[in-house]
């Protein structure tokens, strides 16, 4: 997943839209090691948003879940408070999708972090 990400023809459409492969590599480390992805001024100034995959099957995201919010409003604390809630919409939505959450067995195998939960 990684190579194709970083493998796509990437534009700037704001000036804080990542398209170096270093800066994306980072931002990559950064979501998996959260859990979530977090962007900030990258697709419209003054928005940033909250992202989770999702998975039906096999180790590929098969969609994601996003949740926009005006960056003035995005603390650390609204920040925690989204990535529970999307924790809690993404197991429910592979659950209705293929009967089981991929991402409660990928958090048996490999916890994310307690904050996310």
């Amino acid at each position: 997943t990684r190579r194709r990400i970083l493998a796509l023809d990437r534009k700037k459409i704001t000036r804080f839209t990542l398209i170096k492969d270093a800066d994306i590599h980072d931002k990559l480390t950064e979501a998996r090691t959260l859990g979530y992805a977090v962007s900030r001024d990258s697709v419209q100034v003054g928005v940033g948003s909250l992202a989770m995959p999702f998975f039906i099957d096999g180790a590929d995201p098969a969609g994601t879940v996003s949740v926009p919010t005006p960056i003035a409003e995005l603390t650390r604390s609204k920040q925690d408070d989204i990535a529970r809630l999307l924790h809690i919409a993404v197991e429910k939505l592979e659950v209705a999708l293929c009967g089981s959450s991929a991402l409660a067995k990928r958090n048996a195998e490999c916890p994310t972090p307690a904050r996310v939960r």
